[in-house]
């Protein structure tokens, strides 16, 4: 009785330990548990996305600069009422950045500035997680083959169905959560750039020190303080009649402002 016991507790073990990412996606979680879980998600060539209806943040853990998942944490007030613009904010360079700029009390639904308001991981639970292939890894496994020039294939046109940056030209970046939107010629962070023309247009975008795009700090010499001021009042909201001063620089495409 003792073996057979024995036994099956090895058996059980087994199929835990077998299927690290199966248990992951159909228990509930907390990101810290997340997060200790990235060196087997990475490994397996996954990428996870996390979502939690806990006020007052959602969480989802995505690519970070360094192709590493990273924890955006958004205000809820933005996520309940606005979400095209969360949609965005998840892919945008700058989510982090925003959210730690700037955390809003839900109480008061104003922004605050102490410390001990800014929104923390610490034991929040998970609703659900979604791991999925990653789609913009190359197989090393697939054969090489030639293709044939083609002058559109790099090529952006806005607005048209994405999955990936890549889907949108060299130019473009792809603005949503798993299907988005294509921008063309946005103003990417971190670019190097020689003067504003680099950064999509963004007048005071390339900064002079580093000789990157900051495109946080151009919205900002252009009356848009932070990234979702940007994001209500200009990319993509603002009409434009394809004079470079109506959007501050940056392209007009379909009559309306593209970051």
């Amino acid at each position: 009785m003792m073996l057979k016991s024995l036994l099956l507790i090895c058996l059980l073990a087994g199929s835990v330990l077998a299927n690290p990412l199966d248990t992951l996606a159909n228990s509930a979680r907390t990101i810290e548990e997340v997060i200790e879980a990235k060196p087997e998600i990475e490994a397996s060539g996954q990428e996870v996305a996390v979502e939690s209806t806990e006020t007052p943040e959602i969480l989802v853990v995505d690519q970070g600069p360094d192709d590493k998942p990273e924890v955006l944490v958004l205000p809820a007030e933005v996520s309940a009422s606005e979400d095209a613009i969360v949609e965005q904010i998840i892919r945008a360079s700058d989510a982090r950045d925003y959210a730690r700029a700037e955390p809003i009390d839900s109480a008061s639904n104003e922004t605050s500035t102490d410390d001990d308001d800014y929104p923390s991981t610490e034991g929040v639970a998970i609703d659900y997680v979604t791991i999925h292939p990653v789609t913009d890894k190359p197989d090393p496994d697939a054969p090489t083959t030639t293709e044939p020039s083609n002058d559109t294939k790099d090529s952006c046109k806005a607005s048209t169905v994405c999955y990936a940056d890549k889907d949108c030209g060299e130019e473009g970046r792809c603005l949503g959560l798993f299907v988005g939107k294509c921008n063309c010629n946005a103003c990417l962070n971190w670019v190097g750039c020689s003067d504003d023309s680099e950064c999509g247009g963004l007048n005071g975008a390339c900064a002079d020190e580093t000789k990157r795009c900051d495109c946080i700090a151009g919205f900002k010499v252009n009356g848009f303080p932070t990234f979702i001021d940007a994001l209500r009042g200009l990319c993509n909201n603002k009409d434009c009649d394809g004079k470079v001063d109506t959007c501050y620089g940056l392209p007009c495409t379909s009559g309306r402002c593209v970051c």
